[in-house]
């Protein structure tokens, strides 16, 4: 697994992976340039993370699949639905290496964690304060 330090670019560490990951690594690293030029990617949290405004998402090779962190469920659900078969969390994607790789949905993701719609912001929203009311209770 790839290690690294604050500094480290996504080329280099592009460069420590495995073919297939590294692969997987370039698109991802193509499709926001392309689709985001004014997203700017640092190495944060030991992983390329890009931001553009105040919204980010990341991505890391893990031990048995490629993650993409998106910190929220409303901004990866229309791929969890598309998708159901490649695993995924609260606000992840975990590609394993034998999944399809929908490079359609998945710059849909990244757009969606990027630029959010205000349907998005709405919905993250009203989960967050239905998570606050609860804890009231």
């Amino acid at each position: 697994m790839a290690q690294a330090g604050k500094s480290q670019t996504v080329t280099s560490y592009l460069g420590t992976l495995a073919e297939e990951r590294r692969e997987r690594g370039e698109v991802i690293h193509r499709l926001v340039k392309k689709h985001f030029p004014k997203a700017t990617c640092d190495y944060s949290y030991l992983m390329p993370t890009y931001h553009l405004c105040e919204h980010f998402f990341a991505w890391k090779s893990q031990k048995n699949y490629l993650s993409v962190y998106t910190c929220s469920a409303e901004r990866i659900s229309a791929f969890t639905k598309k998708h159901p078969e490649i695993p995924h969390g609260a606000g992840c994607i975990n590609s394993r290496d034998r999944d399809p790789f929908p490079l359609r949905n998945l710059a849909s993701a990244f757009k969606n964690a990027l630029a959010p719609s205000p349907t998005i912001l709405k919905r993250e929203l009203l989960t967050r304060l239905s998570l606050k009311q609860d804890r009231k209770q």
